[in-house]
């Protein structure tokens, strides 16, 4: 059921912009690390998957790590952690 929806085929266009995505963040961590030792990733990875997943669903090019809704993001995903664990 899932198969033709997630086929190899229909992601590759959209590795591009994972690619870029996961590069601009790598690129954050280097800069984070060299001022201080310690990285708390969580944050950064959630506005990473949450801009890479608005750019591939959505075509927004905008990013989304400047945008003050998305405090409401990061305590939903907090929330579903929660009742998760």
């Amino acid at each position: 059921m899932l198969t033709p929806a997630f086929h190899n085929d229909i992601l590759k266009p959209y590795m591009g912009l994972m690619a870029n995505s996961v590069q601009r963040m790598l690129d954050k961590w280097e800069e984070l690390i060299s001022q201080d030792s310690h990285v708390e990733i969580f944050r950064h990875v959630s506005l990473m998957t949450l801009d890479t997943t608005m750019k591939c669903t959505f075509s927004l090019q905008d990013s989304i790590k400047t945008d003050r809704n998305s405090q409401s993001y990061f305590q939903a995903i907090r929330d579903l952690n929660s009742l998760i664990f």
